[in-house]
């Protein structure tokens, strides 16, 4: 017998044995988890034993993405069905030459996913995002995703980087981390700019890693991914609806509620909506020394994409206000990108102008 075949038989012993109690009981879960290992129990030593682990880990944890898990090289594992899962490892997606055992497999893992993350997914609200297991977690489910639930698991890094640390991995060179370290001392407002996978996060926790313990940062964030440099710094994270009495909380939001927390610098994991403008907006009025991240390839890329997010929200300001904005508002642009796998920073710089025609930039040279 393959192990498609005893998962079968654990669904039969499952309806057998506990259906009517599942419908009764409020605390089906932990019956259901009693009796996962009951069946176990009953296996344990007449089923061969790579083929048991692989049962234990289907009933009671992840499934085949257990060992995936604990492989600290796999950066993301994405899956797209039962027996569809593909994984990154040192920036090369590959395909996992194992899947669940049938659907009811799958589906109960995503059931429990859900359960140890705080989180939702049902035809009311078909998308969710969460911490679990130290990943970042998003699933999207029917009708918004076809066939069956997406799962992208993004680890979250365990490598307490510093600059100097970024050094060493050729990450940058010891004038760049100079320069880094420039922008922070000189309070200058920075963008943190590159596509997916670039390492933006990574930059950002580096460089506040060196202000000073007595600067509260205040951060913001959809997951909880910066880490806090001192005891003086707080994180809001915003909130999605999970049911109809609950209210949402947006980035704008805990814009709103940041600048009266008494912030020395406002860190946003990544601007990607209307809290643009509000975020430029206290930027331009004396919020100096504060970061954030935005995907784009190329610095101009990147100050259009940020206009454009600015006139989403206000529609009915002319160009030239949005860019003077901007201006008034975004000091530097770091600029990251990854080759073959290869996380490195490409260049920085300098909000030199606005002119008629558009921003001027001034890369950091030797000068600086």
């Amino acid at each position: 017998m393959n192990i498609s075949n005893y998962y079968t038989e654990y669904l039969e012993f499952m309806d057998d044995k506990v259906r009517d109690q599942f419908q009764t009981e409020p605390e089906s879960k932990n019956r259901e988890y009693s009796f996962s290992k009951e069946f176990l129990s009953a296996k344990q030593g007449k089923i061969h034993t790579p083929i048991y682990e692989q049962l234990k880990a289907e009933l009671l944890g992840a499934g085949p993405i257990e060992s995936l898990l604990g492989d600290m090289a796999i950066t993301e594992i994405i899956i797209n069905a039962h027996d569809e899962i593909y994984y990154e490892k040192r920036g090369q997606l590959h395909k996992f030459e194992r899947g669940y055992s049938c659907q009811a497999s799958y589906h109960n893992t995503i059931e429990r996913i859900c359960h140890e993350a705080g989180v939702e997914l049902n035809s009311t609200r078909p998308h969710c995002d969460g911490l679990w297991r130290g990943f970042r977690l998003h699933m999207l489910g029917m009708p918004l995703a076809k066939g069956n639930t997406k799962i992208t698991l993004r680890r979250n890094s365990q490598n307490n980087w510093s600059l100097e640390k970024l050094v060493a991995a050729n990450w940058c060179t010891v004038q760049e981390s100079e320069w880094l370290k420039k922008l922070i001392t000189d309070r200058s407002n920075v963008l943190v700019i590159g596509p997916t996978n670039t390492g933006k996060t990574t930059c950002i926790n580096a460089c506040l890693q060196t202000i000073d313990d007595n600067e509260r940062v205040l951060f913001i964030e959809d997951t909880d991914e910066l880490a806090l440099p001192n005891k003086a710094s707080v994180k809001l994270l915003t909130r999605q609806v999970t049911d109809s009495q609950a209210k949402a909380y947006t980035q704008q939001d805990l814009l709103h509620q940041c600048l009266r927390m008494r912030p020395d610098r406002i860190v946003v994991g990544e601007v990607r909506g209307p809290e643009a403008k509000d975020y430029l907006m206290s930027l331009a009025t004396g919020h100096g020394g504060s970061w954030c991240s935005l995907h784009a390839q190329c610095p101009r890329q990147a100050l259009s994409r940020l206009e454009l997010l600015i006139q989403m929200a206000e529609p009915q300001w002319k160009s030239q206000s949005v860019r003077q904005l901007i201006s008034l508002g975004i000091d530097a642009i770091v600029t990251l990108e990854n080759q073959n796998g290869k996380r490195k920073l490409k260049n920085i710089h300098l909000m030199a102008s606005l002119e008629e025609t558009g921003f001027c930039l001034e890369e950091m040279g030797l000068e600086y």
